[in-house]
């Protein structure tokens, strides 16, 4: 069953990839809790472990990213002046240009949709691994900072003292290089269909 599956780059990095790592998470608060221990996972037979935890990865990930998606968009709704300091507002400015240069090749009915033509249009008739590759990666990243963003307040939560202290101090800080980094692949993207679309156009 499990050879037969076809993933996707997206699958893999945003759902995979994205249900490995909160599973290992979870499985770290279990042992820290004494809850679980590894001889009691090497009990269960292989196919079925094997199977049961790739359905799972898939379904945590499944389970993530619409939850993360959200988190960054009322984030991302809000001005923030760290931006600025990482230079991402000359790159927005830049990308604003571009998406207006792009706007004057759509359809006047689908000018205020203008990135999602562009989108489509490069899955059709241009070179869309480049701008797959980019998008897959923002997922993963967004969705594994929303992890490590829950995992923080998890470790407080669940453990005390140094373990609690220092698995919300790590978590906090692998959140926001994260989130960075989602930011950024998330701007590749943008220049890349909007290159892709004014370029096929000319």
């Amino acid at each position: 069953m499990v050879e037969n599956m076809k993933l996707g780059i997206w699958d893999y990095f945003v759902y995979l990839m994205t249900g490995v790592a909160l599973f290992l998470i979870i499985a770290a608060h279990c042992m820290l809790g004494n809850a679980l221990t590894i001889e009691q996972i090497m009990e269960v037979p292989a196919a079925v472990l094997v199977t049961s935890l790739v359905m799972a990865f898939l379904l945590l990930g499944m389970l993530i990213e619409p939850m993360a998606n959200l988190l960054f968009k009322l984030v991302a709704s809000k001005p923030n002046t760290w931006r600025d300091k990482l230079g991402f507002k000359q790159w927005d400015r830049s990308i604003e240009g571009m998406e207006k240069e792009a706007r004057i090749l759509v359809p006047e009915s689908m000018q205020s949709a203008t990135f999602a033509f562009a989108k489509n249009w490069v899955l059709i008739n241009g070179n869309s691994s480049e701008f797959q590759a980019f998008l897959s990666k923002y997922g993963f990243y967004r969705s594994i900072a929303f992890v490590f963003a829950v995992n923080a307040i998890a470790c407080l939560v669940f453990h005390w003292l140094w373990q609690g202290v220092s698995g919300c101090v790590v978590s906090a800080l692998l959140c926001v290089l994260y989130s960075y980094r989602a930011s950024v692949f998330y701007r590749h993207m943008s220049v890349s269909i909007f290159n892709q679309f004014v370029q096929g156009h000319r």
